[in-house]
């Protein structure tokens, strides 16, 4: 298992089936009894094997009253177990209301000394550090490398303070949107006709209870667009906002969220011609057309309205699951050219930077060098039972077995300016 600074635990696809549940039931807290106990841990194999504490949230959530006993706690030192894949928790004992903001600051401080994959900080040392880059690199229209994670440092930071980590996918699809954008606005520095200017007009395709709608909201009107506000794949609050971030550091213009419930096509057509700056989308666009004969023809038609809506110079970002580039196309997860064929629409748009939807020999050997032992996937579309598919050093993709045929997904960044 991986971990991150300030709050934030994530999990990552290992080399086997049951090395990958791993990180998914973790325990916090200090253990009288383990002079050796690092205070945020996952919990053991023999959990995972015996007890299922990595797909049973009840018995993880238990485990926090096993290691208090277990360590001879008193009630001034609670331990607190968390079930990722949900982001449930639970301290033992029972902590008052008063005093679980206390408790809760005390694991994002102990959590600290954790890293993320393929980089190194100053406070801490990370156990794959092998992996070097440029934090200023970032190429637009391609599929997910290997040090992307270190590229996407800086939003990745600014996610992470606010407590946004739930799992690596979600982490990395947010953080490319928030850098394509911080990258799009410094080009309008250098270049006033291009790039995007300080303030901006967005739309948030299928954005629900993301965080992205509070950082856009920072930098102009977002209009949030989104079949169901209550459903979340993660425990939110009544303002839709994570229940376990840190409120203390989330800012943003309430004023200008805008959230309309409704599917995307009608509400699109709604939007008055050539409105909008920007319309982004965090993987979501592709699961929408699911009801027609050819799903590719709804994806087709939300393209051109985007288009449509979209001022001359505005900017369509996407970032999206993909079909490996060696496996069949499932469902509505094409490959990278595919979906780059429809978003495109023959020239509809214009590609910001080349496209380049493949992975060099050298970098591929080392990524998929363990393709024999892919992750069997719960579900593709309960994104809270899925372990990452972008983010490993030695796996950047998953696979699920569908009735269809095996489902191998990878993740690529689209980036395309209206003319």
């Amino acid at each position: 298992a991986t971990a991150g600074e300030g709050g934030c635990r994530v999990w990552v696809a290992g080399g086997s089936e049951e090395r990958a549940v791993r990180g998914r039931c973790w325990i916090d807290g200090d253990c009288h009894n383990e002079s050796g106990w690092g205070g945020s841990e996952d919990d053991t194999e023999d959990a995972y094997r015996s007890l299922n504490v990595g797909r049973d949230e009840e018995a993880c959530l238990a485990r926090s009253k096993f290691y208090f006993h277990k360590c001879s706690n008193d009630a001034d030192h609670p331990m607190l177990a968390t079930f990722m894949p949900t982001a449930s928790s639970r301290f033992w004992p029972p902590q008052v209301e008063t005093s679980l903001q206390l408790r809760w600051e005390e694991v994002r401080a102990r959590r600290k000394k954790f890293c993320w994959p393929g980089h190194r900080t100053e406070d801490c040392k990370c156990e794959d550090g092998a992996t070097t880059c440029s934090r200023h690199g970032w190429e637009f229209n391609r599929v997910m490398r290997r040090n992307d994670f270190c590229s996407l440092q800086e939003e990745v930071d600014a996610l992470r303070d606010i407590g946004y980590c739930l799992n690596q996918d979600a982490i990395y699809k947010w953080a490319a949107i928030l850098k394509t954008v911080r990258v799009l606005q410094e080009e309008h520095q250098t270049s006033s006709s291009m790039g995007l200017p300080p303030t901006f007009s967005s739309i948030d395709v299928g954005g629900g209870s993301s965080p992205l709608q509070f950082f856009m909201s920072q930098k102009g009107s977002v209009t949030n667009i989104d079949i169901n506000f209550l459903s979340s794949w993660f425990p939110i609050d009544g303002e839709g906002i994570y229940a376990r971030a840190d409120k203390s550091k989330l800012v943003f213009n309430r004023s200008n969220i805008h959230k309309i419930e409704g599917e995307l096509l009608p509400e699109l057509m709604r939007v008055p011609d050539g409105s909008i700056d920007l319309v982004y989308d965090a993987c979501s666009l592709i699961h929408m057309w699911r009801h027609f004969a050819r799903p590719e023809q709804g994806l087709e038609r939300a393209v051109q309205e985007i288009h449509r809506i979209l001022r001359p110079g505005g900017f369509f970002v996407v970032v999206s699951d993909v079909a490996h580039p060696d496996a069949q196309e499932v469902r509505e997860f094409q490959h990278a050219d595919s979906l780059a064929s429809i978003l495109y629409q023959d020239g509809l748009f214009e590609w910001v930077g080349d496209p380049q939807f493949f992975i060099g020999e050298e970098e591929e050997e080392q990524i998929f060098r363990h393709r024999g032992s892919c992750l069997k996937l719960e579900s593709a579309w309960h994104k809270a039972n899925m372990s990452s598919h972008a983010l490993d050093a030695r796996n950047l993709y998953t696979c699920e077995a569908l009735p269809e045929g095996e489902l191998l997904l990878m993740v690529a960044n689209f980036v395309l300016r209206k003319s």
